[in-house]
């Protein structure tokens, strides 16, 4: 593995959670486009939103739900 490659792979595996990493992820490919500006704002905001709808996929092939807003109390 180049050095290029390892060092986002390790980046990566250090951070704490699914979406710390890909949001690094978004960042990291933003820096290797080298995009700045209004492209960046623009390619971050496609990146999350592709990001989500990956989530929200693997989410509903397992069967999962988001977690209730409420708690019931029984009294």
């Amino acid at each position: 593995m180049t050095t290029r490659c390892a060092v986002p792979a390790l980046l990566l595996s250090l951070l704490p959670s699914a979406s710390y990493a890909q949001q690094a992820t978004c960042k990291l490919q933003a820096v290797e486009k080298k995009l700045a500006a209004a492209p960046l704002t623009t390619f971050m905001q496609k990146c999350q939103d592709d990001v989500q709808k990956t989530c929200e996929q693997l989410a509903s092939a397992r069967h999962l739900e988001e977690p209730a807003n409420t708690v019931e109390r029984n009294g």
